[in-house]
């Protein structure tokens, strides 16, 4: 059982360093990416900025429960029936984080868009 709970913990921080070099290489591609909304000047205005954290806080959480997710999974399998509940309260917080995670990201996009006018509405 030790050797399996060493496995677990080496992939967790192989997923965790994964999902860390994706960010790493996403958020210098944000940066140097060209804003859409710009003042005359040229400077990116606070609408730019906090869409661009936004973007990444949500990216981040999804990561996170995306590696509770594989977490719950793989302590479900090796887990005994002792763990097995622990378990599937670990899945379940995970599938309902992640759903709650989507929506917050949709209700940004659509907020975004109301205040800087640019809903439109199909009829």
């Amino acid at each position: 059982m030790g050797k399996i709970k060493t496995y677990i913990k080496l992939l967790l921080i192989a997923a965790t360093s994964l999902s860390m070099a994706l960010l790493g290489k996403a958020l210098p591609a944000l940066a140097l990416e060209t804003p859409n909304i710009t003042q005359a000047s040229g400077d990116l205005l606070i609408e730019d900025i906090l869409r661009s954290v936004g973007d990444w806080m949500i990216g981040l959480a999804a990561t996170l429960g995306i590696i509770f997710l594989v977490y719950g999974g793989i302590k479900y399998i090796t887990g005994g029936p002792k763990a097995e509940e622990e378990a599937k309260k670990i899945i379940i917080n995970s599938i309902i984080g992640l759903v709650v995670i989507a929506l917050s990201a949709v209700l940004v996009n659509f907020a975004f868009k109301v205040v800087s006018g640019n809903l439109t509405w199909v009829n």
